[in-house]
């Protein structure tokens, strides 16, 4: 909103009927090419003459949902949480903390005994698995850009077949296979050695 003063002026700014409740509100002005940060209750005093724009930002608040997922399932084992978000709890109940300001949260489970994380492992050994084939196979994968600024990307053109392929495999990325092999090595030695009965 822009507002001039025709003589000297204090404004107070009121909300509305919107319920804001789940959003953080802050407000700008820049009065003659300086910008001050107001803070509620929102007040704004000009001369006259003197031109504000005011900028109001509303940023809705997060929440954090902490799920249990056990194997087996439907265990009766209790498992802690610290951090910014605390509390314990069993196979399929969830832990949730709303009402946050935009930021970094970090949040710890206690190791039980008798339990591994099997399922954040899995991911891991799988997505590094999969990301060291692609790069090991397609090595220009992260140069196609480059590979088009320097113009090499003619000489692939000229050739009788999709020139995509081309440029992905013509480049073999040796730290691909490293990758390949520690994520096949962690699957094998962590996960599925950690896979067991209750």
């Amino acid at each position: 909103m822009a507002i001039r003063a025709r003589a000297p002026t204090r404004i107070d700014f009121a909300g509305g009927t919107t319920d804001l409740a789940d959003y953080i509100a802050s407000m700008s002005c820049t009065v003659d090419g300086n910008t001050t940060t107001l803070t509620a209750p929102y007040s704004l005093e000009l001369s006259a003459g003197q031109v504000a724009s005011c900028t109001l930002t509303n940023t809705q608040r997060g929440s954090i949902t902490i799920v249990k997922q056990t194997l087996p399932d439907a265990s009766t084992a209790s498992f802690s949480f610290t951090g910014d978000v605390t509390g314990s709890i069993s196979d399929g109940e969830s832990l949730v903390v709303n009402d946050l300001a935009p930021g970094s949260y970090s949040v710890t489970e206690s190791a039980l005994n008798g339990w591994d994380l099997t399922g954040v492992v899995t991911i891991y050994a799988v997505s590094a698995s999969g990301f060291g084939l692609v790069v090991a196979l397609f090595g220009n994968l992260t140069r196609v850009a480059h590979v088009i600024a320097s113009g090499d990307l003619d000489y692939y053109l000229a050739l009788p077949a999709n020139p995509l392929w081309h440029v992905l495999a013509s480049r073999m990325n040796l730290s691909g296979w490293g990758d390949l092999l520690f994520g096949i090595l962690l699957y094998h030695f962590h996960t599925a050695a950690s896979q067991k009965t209750y």
